[in-house]
């Protein structure tokens, strides 16, 4: 007598096995995918077009740093820092949303940030007009590891009138550099 599948019996006591192995599979290929889409609420790109944005030059900017924290029961990356442009707006800062643009190659994903007072800037920053209040250039940002390929990616800052007029954006020499245990903040140059 030959041992195998032959035997119909043979394959019903081998059926909770073979499913369990096709159900491994499944969560193995689908779990990162079904975890971004249905669990993770916080640090998930924001679905906006950077096409009809303006690229500046004239910014003055700093990334304080990329903190791995617990937020809202999740595993997050804290982007934190400050930005604005040079050239006098008839608008004030807290007047625009801002949102952390993360460029790779072709691919560009951006992130919603919050607005962080920063009332010491007025004095601590040079070269800027001094009529011009920068209390609310901080910002921070929620990014998830889980959402982008692994890579480096440049960190850009943008900013959006709330009345939809104004919308520029400037690219820091700052990148983010994701690899598979964590994300690095990292100096990539302009």
């Amino acid at each position: 007598m030959t041992r195998g599948f032959k035997d119909k019996g043979t394959i019903k006591k081998y059926m909770p096995h073979i499913l369990i192995w096709c159900a491994l599979i499944i969560y193995i290929i689908f779990a990162n995918s079904i975890y971004c889409k249905f669990v993770l609420k916080n640090g998930k790109p924001v679905f906006d077009n950077l096409l009809k944005s303006t690229e500046i030059l004239d910014s003055i900017y700093y990334i304080d740093g990329l903190d791995q924290v617990r937020y809202d029961g999740q595993d997050l990356y804290l982007l934190k820092g400050w930005g604005f442009r040079v050239s006098p707006s008839e608008l004030s800062l807290q007047d625009f949303s801002k949102q952390i643009i993360l460029q790779k190659d072709e691919e560009i994903k951006l992130f919603a940030a919050q607005d962080i007072p920063r009332p010491g800037l007025n004095i601590a920053v040079k070269g800027k007009d001094p009529e011009m209040d920068i209390t609310y250039a901080g910002f921070q940002s929620y990014i998830s590891k889980e959402v982008l390929p692994l890579g480096i990616y440049r960190i850009g800052i943008r900013y959006i009138s709330d009345n939809g007029v104004l919308d520029y954006y400037f690219w820091t020499s700052k990148g983010i550099e994701i690899t598979p245990n964590k994300m690095i903040l990292v100096d990539i140059g302009k």
